[in-house]
């Protein structure tokens, strides 16, 4: 029997639920947390390279911990001043203020602008950021891309030369049939206090020069759309990017996107050839044409601002998702845009520990966050308490702009629950430096006569988001899946969702793990549901997925949709 489903099964049915669905999400979180815990399941797994024994890369020890080891309190008002003056201020995404001479300054190019090459520099200043007043206009010529006018998305200064630095995300050329723009990172500086800029210079840059250059049908969009912040305690400038690999025609697949992370050292002054990309565990990669692997608080990366907390000695991340679906483009993506919070202890290792929720909001749609001391003022420290300044585009949030005051404390907070392994597109993508995205595997849909289904009652279930656009489903304790290849390497896709159950992994007729293909949130169709890396090449592998007809606490159903096999070459 063939069961069919509309694409709204993986995209929207989320928004579907909307009438008492905070609720609902509320209850499940807890009760998986509450499982997860009391059974020590460990809830993220590290993308492990090949080595010469065979690893089943079960979940990090140091992602294993099912909550943040502090709490906090949250109040909200309505901003005074991020809110007002739509004829200047279009705000889609986060900035940075600057403080000089016990001023803060904020600078932004109007938006009418934001596409032009000559760009008019709006320029504000006051004792916080609640109280900014405009100066004089400022000018840039921010031209050589299609759009170049985000200037101010990171701000520095240097006092000694008295000299304004900032960076400024850029966009390389229109979107077209594209999943998205090309995108980079340009810096320009100002001895002026920003009435005039020197021309950018680009400072971060993608693997390959041109889309072309990639192989397969998705490229790389580039480092850009970023959180700027600076490390007086480290001694660098840290940018943490939104990229991944999308089609080169085709809707934006916004699961598959990603945090990437590069650094400058502060005594370098944001100079080109000297930012370098964070690629599995060291900084080796140049930020101009240099591959990145990926950054995850709990394998998601976060879209927001960072800061450091003296008050828990650690530095904080607060934002929405990385994945959400962007109702004012062709995309889809995650559907809960609650703002979440995660904790690091050392940028240099990018250490983040899993996300958590700062609130239940999963209708917000204030996407972008600036973050500042309890004062409103230092964008690098703060206390006990910090502001989280929240805002989006006008033209299409219901929501007014936002300032939450956040008050740590001690306790504890569970964290927001993710399968173990992030999403990735049906393609490696050799271009990249992360372990997982840039495999080197065969690829084995469902339907693959080599793919053997025992037992009674398997469906096939459609969507143009499964390999081939099926999925193979069962969903009662014994029905199995065997597959047999030769290689080092097996990767296991398995779509995750609200009605998922468990299952057993077999290689070589030995358990190796049971996953739990449970997911509260949504449909989940592109992460892996098992890897195992380091088997024997020269020797011929079987893997078996037997289905358990059990499920988590929380999942609706006991189904495994079976997608894909990929096996290493």
């Amino acid at each position: 029997m063939k069961r069919e489903y509309l694409v709204d099964r993986i995209a929207g049915s989320y928004s579907k639920r909307t009438g008492n669905r905070s609720l609902w999400v509320l209850c499940l979180r807890t009760a998986v947390v509450l499982f997860l815990s009391c059974c020590g399941v460990r809830l993220a797994a590290e993308a492990a390279e090949e080595t010469t024994a065979a690893t089943s890369n079960p979940p990090a020890a140091d992602s294993a911990a099912a909550s943040l080891p502090f709490a906090w309190d949250v109040t909200e008002k309505e901003s005074p001043w991020w809110g007002a003056d739509h004829e200047n201020r279009l705000f889609d995404c986060g900035f940075r203020q600057v403080v000089i001479d016990g001023e803060v300054w904020f600078m932004h190019v109007k938006w009418q602008d934001l596409y032009l090459g000559n760009c008019r520099v709006m320029r504000y200043k006051g004792p916080d950021l609640d109280h900014l007043e405009r100066q004089p206009d400022g000018a840039a010529d921010l031209s050589g891309a299609h759009g170049g006018g985000f200037l101010g998305v990171g701000l520095w200064w240097d006092e000694p030369t008295r000299t304004l630095y900032t960076l400024i995300h850029t966009e390389c050329e229109p979107i077209g049939e594209q999943g998205w723009c090309t995108k980079k990172t340009r810096m320009a500086m100002s001895q002026d206090m920003g009435l005039t800029w020197s021309k950018p210079v680009d400072v971060l840059t993608r693997a390959l020069p041109n889309t072309q250059d990639y192989a397969g049908s998705s490229f790389e969009m580039g480092p850009a759309d970023f959180d700027f912040y600076t490390d007086v305690r480290g001694g660098y400038f840290y940018v943490t990017c939104w990229n991944g690999f999308v089609a080169k025609k085709g809707q934006l697949n916004s699961f598959v996107t990603y945090n990437e992370v590069a650094r400058c050292a502060i005594a370098d002054k944001m100079a080109p050839g000297k930012w370098f990309k964070f690629c599995n565990g060291t900084w080796t990669e140049p930020g101009l044409g240099g591959k990145a692997s990926r950054v995850g608080f709990s394998r998601r990366g976060i879209y927001g601002n960072t800061i450091y907390s003296t008050y828990l000695q650690k530095y904080l991340r607060i934002g929405i998702l990385m994945g959400i679906a962007d109702k004012r483009f062709a995309a889809f993506g995650f559907r809960d845009a609650s703002l979440c919070i995660s904790a690091c202890s050392d940028l240099a290792k990018q250490d983040w520990l899993p996300m958590a929720k700062l609130f239940d909001q999963p209708d917000n749609e204030l996407f972008a966050t600036v973050l500042a001391d309890e004062k409103g003022v230092d964008p690098s420290v703060c206390g006990q308490t910090l502001r989280a300044y929240n805002f989006w585009d006008w033209r299409t949030s219901q929501q007014k702009d936002r300032v939450l005051t956040i008050t740590l404390k001690e306790g504890s907070t569970p964290s927001r629950y993710f399968p173990p392994y992030d999403s990735y597109t049906y393609e490696p993508h050799p271009e990249s430096g992360d372990p997982i995205e840039s495999r080197k595997t065969r690829i084995v849909g469902s339907a693959d006569p080599n793919v053997q289904y025992d037992g009674d009652g398997w469906t096939v279930e459609s969507s143009e988001h499964y390999y081939q656009g099926q999925a193979s489903t069962a969903a009662r304790a014994g029905q199995s899946i065997r597959f047999t290849f030769r290689g080092s390497s097996i990767y296991w896709r398995a779509a995750a969702g609200p009605d998922a159950g468990r299952a057993d992994v077999y290689i070589d007729e030995v358990l190796q793990q049971t996953v739990d293909c449970f997911f509260p949130e949504c449909a989940l169709p592109y992460p892996f549901a098992f890897v195992q890396t380091g088997l024997t090449p020269q020797q011929t592998h079987t893997i078996k997925i037997v289905v358990r007809g059990d499920k988590n606490p929380g999942s609706s159903g006991t189904i495994i949709r079976h997608i894909a096999f990929e096996y290493g070459k």
